[in-house]
């Protein structure tokens, strides 16, 4: 919803999107169709899951999202360098731990 109140209210975006757009359509269309099936099917698992499990050890098991995203964007960086690059570096690294243990803490 927030994207949709970007794209509209805000004219560079709507510019931006609308040319890349045109550009690459097929792309950008599959892109955007893959990332909400990928929201859709894992909104659906966790409300099975809900059903399925105590609501606390889902939401538990939920809150290690940002860990998982945070390893597989290190080791996306190390394997494929060419899908995806992210900076490496000591600091860089540490910023980011920071930002991952403060994004957990506020979840849980």
């Amino acid at each position: 919803m927030a994207g949709l109140t970007f794209l509209l209210c805000v004219p560079s975006y709507r510019r931006d999107f609308l040319g890349l757009l045109k550009q690459q359509k097929v792309t950008v269309v599959g892109l955007i169709a893959l990332s909400e099936t990928l929201l859709s099917v894992s909104a659906a698992i966790t409300l099975y899951a809900t059903l399925l499990a105590p609501v606390a050890l889902v939401l538990l098991v939920n809150s290690f999202q940002p860990l998982f995203v945070f390893a597989l964007g290190i080791a996306l960086t190390l394997l494929f360098p060419r899908v995806a690059k992210e900076s490496l570096g000591r600091m860089q690294c540490c910023k980011r731990a920071w930002e991952l243990a403060s994004c957990s803490s506020v979840v849980t």
